[in-house]
C-alpha cells in the first residue's frame, strides 16, 4: 500500500511539474464509477491535462467479493494516456491506451485453496469525455475498447488446480469505461 500512494503522488507531482500549461481553466478532474459499487468495485481516477490535445489518467481501484468462505479481493492500478482528436483536451473525443495490474487475494473455503493472483492487461479505448454546468466543473466519460490479459497464480495454501482462471483472466476481452466526477 505504501508503494502504491508513492506512485500516485510522483504521478501528480510530475505531471505538474514536468508539464507547462496552456492557459486552460480546467486541468485536473476526480472520477469515479459510481456503478462499480453494485459489484463490490471502487474506482477513483485522476486525469491531468498536459497540453491541448493530452492528458494522463491514474486510476486505482479496489475490488471485494465473499460468497460462503469463498473470496476474491485486492487492488488495482491502471496508468493511461489520452489523445484528445478535437485538440481540447478533458472535453471531447479521445482515444487512450493503457496497462492494468491487479493484484488479488484469492480463497476457497471448500477446497482449502489461499493464493495470490496477479493479472496483466494492455489494451486501448475510445471514448467521449463531456464538461456540463454552469462552469464546466461536472465530468462524465464514456468509453469502449478492448485488452490482452495475461495472470500469474501463486498457491500459498491447498492445491492450485482447484482454481480455474484461465477462462477468466486470459486473452482478449472488451473494455467498458464510465465515470462522474469534478473537473478543476
Amino acid at each position: 500500500m505504501k508503494k502504491l500512494t508513492l506512485i500516485i503522488a510522483l504521478f501528480i507531482l510530475g505531471s505538474s511539474a514536468v508539464f507547462a500549461q496552456d492557459g486552460s481553466s480546467k486541468n485536473n478532474a476526480f472520477k469515479a464509477n459510481p456503478l462499480g459499487l453494485i459489484v463490490g468495485l471502487g474506482k477513483v481516477n485522476y486525469e491531468r491535462k498536459f497540453s491541448e490535445s493530452t492528458s494522463a489518467q491514474l486510476g486505482v481501484s479496489y475490488f471485494s467479493f465473499n460468497n460462503s468462505g469463498d473470496s476474491f479481493s485486492g487492488l488495482g492500478l491502471v496508468p493511461e494516456f489520452r489523445f484528445y482528436v478535437n485538440k481540447n483536451a478533458m472535453d471531447g473525443f479521445y482515444v487512450a491506451p493503457f496497462m492494468k495490474y491487479n493484484n488479488f487475494t484469492v480463497k476457497d473455503g471448500d477446497s482449502g485453496f489461499k493464493g495470490a493472483l496477479n493479472i496483466y492487461r494492455a489494451g486501448a479505448k475510445a471514448g467521449m469525455q463531456w464538461l456540463m454546468g454552469k462552469n464546466e466543473n461536472f465530468i462524465i466519460d464514456l468509453a469502449f475498447g478492448g485488452k490482452y490479459s495475461d495472470f500469474n497464480l501463486n498457491v500459498k495454501e491447498g492445491d492450485g488446480d482447484s482454481f480455474e482462471s484461465e477462462d477468466l483472466f486470459e486473452g482478449f476481452s472488451p473494455e467498458l469505461h464510465f465515470a462522474i466526477g469534478f473537473a478543476f
